[in-house]
């Protein structure tokens, strides 16, 4: 029987992939329903994040229409972990369209440090709107208030925010608080099938551990990059922004040309001129970094503008340059370089460690390896 899940970035999609493969699962990443063949657990990336609220409702509404003729064992729908995107409006469709009157959503990651507690949302012991969460470029965190992060004005259903020791209300839409990971096993005890779930990676996991026990040693196997690597930093998280500062004495960086984010004329020479030096880069040094220069150079454009360009030159350098090896931060950037390369279909190999997993694009033949933006680097993976 088939487990279904549908995210709403890509990064998020590998990471909830990278977790079934723990469990001797096989695991299918596709951008829609129609790209898949057969695994044990379909992810479908409704890459819904970065569109307007109308959009998403209108994508997960046909998504989870054609699933019902599926009809899989498991349907989960992954969040972000600190509830950006279209979380409520999402889970509003996923109830209407399964007929279902009441929904579970467990965001919070207690391994990562985020829990929610009394209605509010922590990061370390911080309020969420006291972090690197408050700088997103798309979803600041403005108030630590979950029904606040939710953007809880109007609603199909009541919004409750309980203590997991509550019962679900007969009717709603329930976030349940999270402190520690034992809180799951009450929360589970409402996982029937008359209730929506939606969730983190570690709502997932949870589930997952309730119905397998046959764990792999998947994390374990030796980690083999081919070269030349192209690694594309689409993160504006500052931490990420240092480390590529760190590396640039590697002479290994490129950044986006300034100009682009304002200069429409002679985009396309800037581009050209970007190209060349990606690839002067990669032929001396074998492995390149491609990202935004500052913080400030990526408010100067919007996200949109920064992705599809990303996107853009990296399908000009591989009209130059045979690359196997892509290893790629953010999810909306990792999903425009997907489209702009034609990949709909991704075979997960190997979770190297939570949220960053190593996947295949068999037609392609290229090996990719995603990263939440939030998330950390590991030593085998970043090597500068």
């Amino acid at each position: 029987m088939m487990i279904a899940v549908i995210a709403d970035d890509l990064t998020g999609a590998a990471e909830i992939g990278g977790i079934a493969l723990r469990y001797n699962l096989t695991v299918e990443v596709v951008s829609a329903l129609q790209y898949a063949k057969k695994a044990d657990v379909i992810v479908v990336n409704a890459n819904t994040r970065s569109l307007t609220e109308e959009q998403a409702r209108a994508v997960i509404k046909s998504i989870f229409t054609d699933l019902q003729k599926l009809n899989p064992q498991l349907v989960f729908k992954k969040i972000d972990s600190v509830l950006r995107g279209h979380v409520l409006p999402e889970i509003e469709e996923q109830m209407l369209t399964s007929g279902k009157r009441k929904a579970l959503i467990l965001a919070a990651s207690p391994a990562l440090g985020r829990a929610i507690k009394k209605g509010h949302y922590y990061i370390e012991g911080k309020p969420i709107h006291e972090t690197g969460f408050a700088q997103d470029p798309e979803y600041p965190a403005k108030s630590s208030s979950v029904k606040d992060l939710l953007r809880v004005t109007s609603s199909v259903f009541p919004v409750h925010v309980q203590h997991h020791e509550s019962t679900l209300p007969a009717i709603g839409v329930t976030v349940g608080e999270l402190e520690t990971f034992n809180d799951f096993n009450h929360w589970l005890k409402h996982t029937n099938h008359d209730v929506a779930l939606a969730g983190s990676s570690a709502f997932f996991n949870a589930l997952l551990a309730q119905r397998y026990t046959n764990l792999s040693a998947n994390r374990k196997e030796r980690l083999m990059l081919k070269i030349p690597i192209i690694y594309v930093c689409g993160s504006k998280f500052d931490k990420s922004i240092q480390l590529v500062k760190q590396a640039q004495q590697q002479e290994v960086v490129s950044y986006m040309p300034a100009a682009l984010a304002y200069d429409v004329k002679n985009q396309a020479t800037l581009l050209k001129q970007w190209q060349q030096e990606i690839i002067q880069i990669l032929q001396s040094k074998s492995k390149v970094i491609i990202a935004v220069n500052t913080l400030e150079q990526a408010q100067e454009a919007k996200p949109e503008d920064i992705k599809n360009l990303m996107a853009g030159v990296l399908e000009m350098v591989l009209q130059e340059v045979k690359v196997k090896e892509f290893i790629i931060e953010g999810g909306a950037t990792a999903s425009a370089i997907l489209d702009k390369l034609k990949i709909n279909r991704l075979l997960l190999v190997q979770e190297i460690a939570q949220g960053l997993t190593r996947s295949i694009a068999k037609d392609q033949k290229i090996n990719i390896t995603l990263k939440p933006g939030s998330y950390t680097w590991t030593n085998n993976i970043w090597k500068f």
